[in-house]
């Protein structure tokens, strides 16, 4: 199967690049149908296809149908080419083309060491692609987990706008943001590290400067460590939302705690990126009356409307996200065709 770029000359490149860029954006198409919306010859298009087909890229999937003429043959690309691995902290797959590992802390572009990452101490500073590379026997990409949280909502949840955010609360408090259909990242890769916004404590406390003013108030330790002070009796969040819905005080201030600082960081995340929509996740996001009371937070606070929704995929954003970064990766890698992830996530095959 072809395996790199650089071994196929550069014309044999582009036009290859071309021609998956159309199967993945409209599905099957034929010889005729490519060779028009490329541009290519009838004769390079022949070409392109038995190399892609023989290095296992492309199959045939049938016959065009409802047509004058004769019927031609149909091409689409080959889901079984190979597999892709996303990762959250855990499960591998083989064999690999591509991975993405996803991980909760900042990616020095620099250096591509693992950096603000608290909940990880023993990681911090680890060059991550490098070492899992090593392992997988293939390139890894590494990427903040709420970022790939966001990628798994735009790809496969109901985030579709071409500017939306991903709120994750639990563990910790994080965003990810696709701008006009970019993912954000900033100057030094924190860009969505809403966990430190000096919103609801003091920032010069110790846990303040450790996590974050606002994770540390509104991290799921943090909840419900305020609960447990007020009397609450329960060990974890399902505990928590449960005793709010009996009506247990000490529990549904918690909940109005949470939703307070939610909507606080929702409002300043409306005046900083203006998103069309934003995706609300996480242990503690997606607990509904959490979620509930953040709506309603926003709705009182906002100075204009904001849409809210929940988080479609649940636990499973960051991973569905992980495996949409290694598959852009591996396009790009091998065709130069990626549309940029968070730009125009194609379906998979």
């Amino acid at each position: 199967m072809t395996t790199s770029r650089a071994s196929r000359p550069i014309l044999r490149q582009i036009s290859e690049s071309a021609v998956i860029a159309v199967l993945r954006r409209d599905g099957a198409r034929s010889r005729a149908d490519l060779a028009k919306e490329t541009g290519l010859s009838k004769q390079t298009m022949s070409e392109v296809i038995r190399a892609l087909e023989a290095a296992g890229w492309v199959r045939q999937t049938g016959m065009t149908s409802g047509r004058v003429g004769r019927a031609a043959v149909l091409y689409e690309i080959d889901g079984r080419a190979g597999c892709l691995a996303g990762i959250d902290l855990g499960a591998t797959a083989g064999p690999l083309r591509h991975a993405c590992l996803s991980v909760p802390g900042v990616i020095d572009p620099g250096t591509g060491r693992l950096t603000m990452a608290p909940q990880l101490p023993a990681l911090m500073g680890v060059d991550l692609s490098a070492a899992m590379q090593a392992a997988l026997g293939c390139p890894v990409v590494v990427e903040n987990d709420v970022n790939a949280a966001m990628l798994g909502e735009y790809w496969r949840g109901e985030a579709e706008a071409t500017s939306a955010a991903y709120i994750s609360l639990g563990t910790g408090v994080g965003m990810g943001a696709i701008i006009g259909g970019q993912l954000l990242r900033g100057a030094s890769g924190a860009a969505g590290e809403v966990a430190y916004l000096p919103i609801g404590g003091n920032p010069q406390a110790g846990e303040s400067r450790k996590l974050g003013t606002l994770e540390a108030q509104l991290g799921a330790a943090a909840l419900l460590t305020r609960w447990h002070q007020a009397g609450g009796q329960g060990v974890g969040l399902d505990d928590l939302a449960q005793a709010a819905r009996v009506g247990d005080a000490a529990a549904t201030e918690v909940i109005a705690h949470a939703g307070k600082l939610g909507g606080a960081l929702l409002v300043s995340v409306q005046a900083m990126l203006d998103p069309a929509l934003v995706v609300i996740g996480g242990k503690v996001g997606s607990l509904p009356q959490v979620f509930e009371a953040i709506r309603a937070e926003v709705a009182t606070i906002a100075p204009r409307p904001m849409q809210l929704i929940p988080g479609a995929l649940g636990a499973r954003a960051s991973v569905v996200g992980a495996a949409a970064q290694a598959r852009e990766s591996m396009f790009e890698a091998l065709f130069g065709a990626a549309v940029g992830v968070g730009n125009s996530i194609s379906s998979p095959t």
